[in-house]
């Protein structure tokens, strides 16, 4: 039974009762919380700023090696360039590690879409379920559900019973 307070599981949740006659502010949240949402996009923002910085400078570098095959280049030529390829070495370093990050986030973010909250008791009004990055809040108490997430939303269905 989960009674007050926030619950929160990345696979899924399964109780018997959720919530309780008073309607104290019961959350049951499943899939990625917000935080690795925003870690997603921040490393998809750095991953597109690294790329086009370093475009920049490889053709920067591409320009002192035209200059530098058709003829000498003065020291201050040669020192930029030595300075380019130790950025650019640093940049697909960064680059990598936002890379890796990214799709760490994603693994994650896929992983939590087939979350499901199976609740095979009572669910008391005041309860919030929530998934990923979507809530619900149950408005009337209920009993016997199944919530899952489905194009975006937030679909509910009612567990089967058996007495056996």
């Amino acid at each position: 039974a989960i009674i007050g307070g926030y619950t929160h599981a990345l696979m899924g949740i399964t109780a018997t009762e959720v919530g309780n006659p008073a309607e104290v502010r019961t959350v049951v949240h499943v899939g990625c919380e917000k935080e690795i949402y925003t870690k997603h996009q921040s490393a998809k923002v750095t991953e597109i700023a690294l790329s086009d910085e370093i475009k920049e400078m490889a053709e920067e570098l591409g320009m002192i090696y035209a200059k530098k095959k058709a003829g000498k280049i003065s020291e201050l030529m040669e020192d930029r360039c030595k300075t380019l390829e130790s950025k650019i070495a640093s940049m697909k370093r960064d680059l990598g590690e936002s890379s890796r990050e990214r799709k760490a986030m994603e693994e994650l973010i896929t992983k939590g879409l087939s979350s499901e909250i199976c609740i095979s008791g009572n669910i008391y009004r005041g309860t919030v379920i929530g998934m990923a990055q979507v809530q619900m809040p149950i408005e009337h108490s209920t009993c016997f559900m199944k919530y899952f997430q489905q194009n975006g939303m937030i679909e509910s269905s009612v567990l089967a019973f058996s007495a056996s």
